[in-house]
């Protein structure tokens, strides 16, 4: 059984039988990459170890253990500080070899490195290249509430000695904004069909998006001039008077699939006989919206992983641009976030665009979020002064402003459609 872990516009990584296979699309990459490999091999890192290769793919064995991020963030609290101490030491000789070699790794990050006992080994080296090594992206993907400070500290004087620790640099925000690919998540990518006239992703059975809006379980929730909400069955139905914008939220939802992110499962689209476009998506069973969990969350974690996902979003070059606690969904105890309502999203690196998304978050966050926690989100997502000072300002004006429709009385509020409502 094939198992796609990631996919990016040059490389496709499966999981076949217990083995990891890369491919990717020039023979120039796979030779350079097989040749990193070997490269950090020959300086004592471990590495997976290579089963076979291809003009333009190759195999490895799966690595045993657990990422590094995993490690800090589910077990490193409980660890005793002499164990702590000793998987610094590791990681921090890991570092040193790199940068005697010599070498700089802008992927070096707590995910591209693997725990298994006393053991290390690292994947990924395809950005492995000459130059001084840079342990910003290390620093940032490690910065969990479980590392303090002397942990930091003793990283440092493991790596270095006895000189002071640099300031690790921002990440992508001065100047034009630099994606880096570290920030994505290493979700598995589901299959969508393509948008057509009529596409049933799921075999509901519906002969045609008529028939569907014909079934007499269909329970409208909301009826406003450009669109009815409705459900019926575990659909949640989306009628538009435009079958493009329909369209588009259902290429909306493949995109952010492909790039590794949780949304809801589209279910069935397509054009009415009226015109009218259809869009419906599989009902989010058990989650609800963020807003509505904070009695029963971490809310300094919370704040972190609301700006991990921003900033994998931002990175990959999309903007929400309505990006409210409320169209952020979590399970019960859980963490992992689904994103929803994605009718604007779009691909864009404008800044003032991201500084919207980041300042609806911060509005609607207030009340919810003490300030040190909106103040850490933002550092988490990378953000220097200049970003907080225009974040905090864009936040005040979209807190002053009153939409029309409450204005004029026509304001119906939402109603999260999930299992529980």
């Amino acid at each position: 059984m094939t198992r796609v872990v990631s996919q990016h516009k040059d490389r496709l990584v499966c999981e076949e039988g217990g083995r990891y296979v890369k491919r990717f699309r020039s023979k120039r990459d796979c030779r350079r990459e097989v040749a990193q490999l070997e490269r950090l091999a020959s300086l004592g890192i471990g590495v997976p170890r290579i089963v076979a290769t291809g003009e333009r793919e190759y195999v490895t064995e799966r690595l045993a253990g657990m990422p590094l991020d995993e490690f800090l963030r589910d077990g490193w609290g409980a660890r005793g500080r002499a164990e702590r101490s000793a998987l610094i030491s590791r990681v921090a000789d890991l570092c040193r070899r790199i940068r005697d070699a010599g070498l700089d790794w802008p992927d070096l990050v707590t995910y591209h490195i693997w725990v298994d006992g006393a053991n290390l080994a690292v994947l990924d080296p395809a950005r492995l290249r000459r130059g001084r090594l840079d342990l910003s992206p290390l620093y940032w993907s490690a910065e969990e509430p479980t590392v303090s400070k002397s942990d930091r500290l003793r990283f440092w004087r493991a790596y270095a000695g006895s000189a002071p620790p640099p300031r690790p640099r921002r990440i992508g925000h001065r100047g034009r904004f630099r994606p880096y690919r570290w920030v994505l998540q290493r979700s598995p990518i589901k299959a969508c069909p393509p948008w057509s006239d009529f596409v049933d992703a799921v075999g509901s059975g519906y002969a045609s998006c008529d028939a569907l809006l014909g079934d007499p379980a269909l329970v409208v929730r909301r009826t406003l001039p450009d669109r009815v909400n409705a459900v019926v069955g575990d659909l949640v139905v989306k009628v538009v008077a435009d079958a493009r914008e329909a369209e588009r939220e259902w290429e909306n939802h493949r995109m952010m699939m492909a790039s590794g992110f949780a949304v809801p499962q589209p279910a069935v689209g397509g054009r009415l006989a009226d015109g009218r476009g259809l869009f419906s998506t599989v009902r989010l069973k058990g989650l609800a919206p963020l807003d509505d969990r904070f009695s029963t969350l971490d809310r300094r974690r919370a704040a972190l992983d609301v700006a991990d996902l921003v900033r994998r979003l931002h990175a990959c070059g999309l903007v929400h641009r309505d990006l409210y606690l409320c169209h952020l969904f979590i399970a019960p105890g859980g963490r992992a976030l689904t994103l929803i309502d994605l009718a604007r999203l779009k691909r864009s690196r404008s800044r003032r665009l991201r500084v919207k998304d980041l300042a609806a978050l911060v509005m609607s966050g207030r009340g919810r979020f003490t300030r040190a926690d909106l103040l850490r989100g933002l550092r988490r997502y990378g953000g220097d002064a200049r970003l907080c000072r225009d974040v905090g300002k864009k936040a005040a004006k979209m807190a002053r402003h009153v939409p029309r429709n409450v204005r004029d009385g026509t304001h119906v509020p939402h109603v999260p459609c999930t299992s529980d409502s």
